[in-house]
């Protein structure tokens, strides 16, 4: 890995295929496992479905009503439209992994 603080999508299929040590698994098809789960978790969440995995977290969406604000160049009051987007919670294994000092080590 280049930077210690990033990884591509590349870097991680190569990080799970070392770690899966299994030579009849390639490359290719950890690609395309890798990009099948993904394409699952958003098409699954983009219906209303809220994606749960066990100490990693939570994939939902989050609904934001229409609201009132102000342009922060002008100061002119507009409303806001209402939206909906996709929303990640970390699980808890995964926040007590993360806030444990000696795993960072």
């Amino acid at each position: 890995m280049a930077d210690s603080n990033f990884m591509n999508k590349k870097e991680l299929i190569e990080a799970t295929l070392s770690r899966v040590q299994l030579p009849s698994v390639s490359k290719k098809e950890t690609e395309i496992l890798l990009n099948t789960l993904i394409d699952v978790i958003k098409e699954n969440v983009a219906n209303g479905s809220e994606v749960t995995l066990k100490d990693f977290g939570t994939f939902t969406l989050v609904h934001h009503r229409e609201r009132r604000g102000f342009n922060p160049v002008t100061g002119e009051e507009m409303m806001i439209s209402s939206r909906t987007f996709p929303k990640f919670r970390p699980g808890k294994g995964w926040v007590e992994m993360v806030g444990n000092e000696k795993s960072l080590s």
